[in-house]
């Protein structure tokens, strides 16, 4: 294959991470988290292709067995690496990241075996013969299939992940992660089988696109300041799932104004972030959580019990106490749909306003500044 040959075959690989690298300068300076993953994803399927393309041209260069050896290395190193990335954009889950790591250094020291050429210990994993005709011959030693092995660890991890994911609240974000998973898998399968040759290139191109626009379109829908889902966002999912809601929180920060007054719009900001990142921990992966404006938070749920509510509530409060900061609470829980979403929704704001009457009236604040 020459170079023209090279370009063609690989042609959709290259013009997607053009494009998707594009997208990401285009972006990075508007707070998208992990700008560089999508870039260092598709970065790492294009140098795979051309080291596979060089390994395959050198072959021809007996004399270049040492080059041709760490292309090969590099080849079964980037394999599963490219997984990780790929991993890396879809979970923060830190033990099954450090685990995934360790797969990965693993697999690239069985195949830096390959360097020891000419005895026995570099014929591990891989290695190259001199053929009759003068051209480099590839041989798979005992350990050759671990590279697949260890990717179809990772693959598995991505598949807990989506699994997880699909029960979790938001189910087309899973599904999203779900198409892209099957992709690469479909795309690993067929090269460990050799059913076709450098297809997990431009699948993992492809399917880092296709998420990287998905978590961007996602990101269109959230606030700006705390990350979370906006209020128009809360209109469209109240729309599709108002009958099956079963339970409402409404939060609201205590003495915003008088922070703002004293310290600073800058210090009522980092206030809000704080709390947002405090009812995000404590709310769990079944509760959809927005803010609704101003210090104004609002979650529900559509199967908890009351006992779980009122734990959610208990654990804010507690988590909110080692902080400086304070919110009012309401929550209403109903069993069945003979109470509206409204009346929920209107209890749970009778309860909160309540909380809040008796924090200003405890601390001896003037009311009006809230």
């Amino acid at each position: 294959m020459d170079v023209t040959g090279f370009f063609i075959d690989n042609f959709f690989l290259l013009s997607i991470s053009l494009a998707l690298i594009l997208l990401v300068i285009r972006d990075k300076n508007k707070g998208v988290k992990m700008w560089y993953m999508p870039i260092l994803s598709c970065g790492c399927a294009v140098l795979l292709a051309i080291s596979s393309f060089f390994e395959e041209y050198l072959k021809n260069y007996p004399n270049l067995i040492g080059l041709v050896c760490f292309l090969g290395w590099l080849g079964y190193s980037l394999r599963p690496a490219i997984l990780l990335l790929f991993l890396r954009q879809s979970t923060s889950d830190k033990r099954l990241l450090w685990v995934s790591a360790g797969l990965v250094i693993l697999n690239a020291l069985i195949y830096a075996t390959v360097f020891f050429i000419g005895t026995d210990f570099g014929k591990a994993a891989f290695y190259y013969t001199i053929s009759d005709t003068g051209l480099l011959t590839w041989n798979r030693g005992p350990l050759g299939y671990s590279g697949h092995v260890i990717s179809f660890l990772i693959l598995g991890f991505l598949l807990i992940i989506n699994i997880l994911q699909l029960r979790g609240q938001r189910r087309f974000d899973a599904v999203a992660l779900l198409v892209c998973s099957v992709m690469i898998i479909a795309a690993t399968m067929f090269e460990t089988f050799e059913i076709g040759l450098n297809l997990l290139n431009t699948s993992i191109a492809v399917s880092t696109l296709f998420f990287y626009l998905h978590v961007h379109s996602q990101a269109n829908k959230k606030d700006a300041l705390t990350g979370l889902f906006e209020r128009k966002s809360y209109y469209e999912d109240l729309k599709r799932m108002a009958h099956s809601i079963r339970a409402v929180i409404q939060i609201d920060m205590n003495s915003l104004k008088e922070l703002n007054d004293n310290e600073g719009h800058a210090a009522g900001d980092e206030a809000l972030i704080t709390i947002a990142k405090v009812l995000d921990r404590c709310l769990g992966k079944n509760m959809y959580l927005y803010r609704m404006g101003g210090d104004e938070f609002l979650a529900f749920s559509t199967n908890p019990s009351e006992e779980e509510i009122a734990s959610i509530d208990k654990k804010i409060e507690e988590e909110m106490a080692k902080t400086r900061y304070s919110v009012a609470i309401g929550y209403s829980v109903r069993q069945d749909t003979s109470k509206s979403f409204e009346q929920l929704a209107k209890e749970a704001e009778v309860m909160m306003y309540r909380k809040k009457s008796e924090y200003y009236v405890s601390s001896g604040k003037d009311r009006r500044v809230r």
